[in-house]
């Protein structure tokens, strides 16, 4: 009987079980209809810092930032993007401005036809001039964009937190052998 029972609920709610045949719905004409609003943005959490480790060294050394299309399709055409400084966003976040001679950031970033992110090569000509002793920051806006991009306004800022690495920092491997002192194990 309690299969008979369990059968009988299980057809019945297979029969209840349809699919959506309205085609004014799928075609979008009623229903929650969104407006697609074009946009370019920082992908990266703006509050919080992106962390960049460099080496105390004078190479020329490298943080990659990444900028995106907000949009349902890629760009038809090359989409500029205009990048600023704004070392209030490091400053407000207790870090200290990277001097000017230690960093060289592009004024703008081209995001090409067909693609949706681009990346922003922030770059350290020589890291020795920065103390290992301070946590320096980098404010970064994106102030407009071409196209008909709107700059996202909750994601056009972000701060990248530099810190210098010890002279230890690195990867190590170790070879020996281990004696248990205690004899637990084997």
């Amino acid at each position: 009987m309690k299969k008979l029972i369990a059968i009988f609920a299980l057809s019945v709610s297979i029969l209840n079980v349809g699919c959506l045949k309205d085609k004014g719905f799928e075609d979008e004409k009623y229903g929650i209809q969104i407006k697609e609003t074009k946009g370019v943005s920082f992908p990266e959490s703006s509050s919080s810092p992106k962390a960049v480790a460099l080496v105390s060294s004078t190479t020329l050394q490298t943080a990659k930032v990444g900028v995106t299309l907000e949009s349902a399709e890629p760009a038809a055409s090359d989409v500029t993007v205009n990048i600023t400084v704004n070392n209030a966003l490091a400053t407000s976040m207790g870090l200290t401005a990277v001097p000017g001679t230690a960093v060289n950031i592009p004024a703008t970033i081209t995001i090409p036809a067909g693609q949706r992110m681009a990346e922003l090569v922030v770059s350290f000509p020589n890291a020795t001039v920065l103390d290992p002793n301070k946590k320096y920051g980098i404010g970064l806006s994106i102030s407009s964009a071409t196209g008909g991009y709107k700059v996202s306004s909750n994601l056009k800022d972000l701060v990248l937190s530099i810190s210098i690495k010890n002279k230890y920092d690195g990867v190590y491997e170790v070879t020996g052998t281990l004696t248990d002192a205690n004899g637990l194990y084997t």
